[in-house]
């Protein structure tokens, strides 16, 4: 035990918890880290339950997937916004023609340092940039980032930081169903949706590091040798079972905490809360719906989180039924990905 608790660099991580801590002072997330913290939890062990069973696993490989020309998705991109986000048509002509949206065609040549990126640069530009993989991938990003895009400010809210994920996370779900419509090959759209399941489950897995962290120092205080006793001593849950795992996240989170000072956990957990809402929009099969996301995107820095999720029909004051209502829509994506991996398969044989 004291091999694991020599490992953690007590000052850095405490300096570093104390300046997040006073810089959310004024924002729900530490105040409700408890809350979050249980429900990443418990969608933590639906995850790695569920995907075993479906005979999914977070490093499949990449498998050759059939070449889009950079005319072929930017043709299927524009059609989609005309079809599905009308009102922003114009929007993404205009940031094409201005150079707002980046697209790095070949990127062996050209400089792919910013990566798949919406944002404000120094001189207070707004841009976007995406590095095509001339595959199927390609309009989903895109979609993606050009949705942050469009409800990026100057001043962004921190509700922003729970929802904007979300919309852009729908919005390229809802891409990949347009072009399994317009006769895509489903193969190379549910790899790439296969990535985005990927990606949710190594967020989970950072935000059940980092989480017992932040409600250890919140509750509290400074970290020490003492706070697992502590802990237990005031009856403060959720928390890792024992003391070993308790050191042991210790590290773990450190180093991801540590690693990179402009790292943001509510920004982080944004991408869990987000893809499980991205999940349950695209369940709901209604076109209403569909506009409700694209009201939502007008939204995201206007309405506080909680009334956000209301408007999408969803209490979060209600753990229970708030768990139960995403994690159906996320089995449902678990079955869609699986079964066109099977027939991928079974094509094989």
């Amino acid at each position: 035990m004291e091999n694991k608790k020599d490992k953690i660099d007590y000052y850095k991580l405490n300096e570093y918890l104390n300046n997040y801590c006073l810089a959310m002072e004024k924002s729900d997330f530490l105040h409700n880290v408890d809350y979050y913290y249980d429900l990443t939890s418990k969608l933590f062990g639906f995850l790695y339950t569920k995907l075993p069973s479906y005979g999914l696993q977070p490093d499949t490989k990449e498998e050759k997937q059939k070449h889009l020309s950079i005319l072929e998705t930017l043709d299927i991109v524009n059609e989609y916004i005309e079809k599905r986000m009308p009102e922003y048509k114009d929007s993404f002509i205009n940031s094409m023609q201005d150079g707002t949206i980046n697209i790095v065609a070949d990127p062996e040549n050209e400089d792919t340092s910013l990566g798949d990126r919406s944002g404000i640069d120094e001189e207070r530009h707004r841009f976007v940039n995406a590095i095509l993989k001339h595959n199927s991938d390609d309009p989903r990003t895109i979609i993606h980032e050009f949705v942050h895009n469009l409800n990026l400010t100057d001043q962004n809210s921190l509700s922003r930081k729970y929802i904007t994920e979300g919309i852009s996370i729908y919005f390229e779900i809802d891409m990949a169903n347009f072009m399994l419509d317009k006769g895509y090959d489903p193969k190379d759209v549910f790899q790439d949706r296969l990535y985005r399941l990927t990606d949710l489950c190594y967020a989970t897995s950072d935000m059940i590091k980092i989480f017992p962290i932040l409600l250890c120092y919140e509750k509290l205080g400074p970290i020490t040798d003492e706070s697992f006793k502590d802990m237990e001593k005031l009856k403060i849950k959720p928390r890792p079972k024992t003391e070993e795992d308790f050191y042991g996240r210790f590290i773990n989170s450190s180093e991801i905490l540590l690693k990179e000072s402009s790292i943001d956990p509510l920004k982080e957990f944004g991408y869990v809360i987000g893809t499980l809402l991205a999940y349950y929009a695209i369940d709901q099969k209604d076109e209403e719906f569909h506009q409700k996301m694209l009201n939502l995107n007008k939204m995201a820095n206007t309405d506080i989180f909680p009334d956000m999720l209301k408007y999408l029909g969803l209490d979060i004051a209600n753990g229970k039924e708030l768990r139960e209502k995403l994690s159906v829509p996320l089995e449902h994506e678990i079955q869609r990905i699986s079964q066109n991996l099977n027939k991928k398969s079974a094509n094989k044989k």
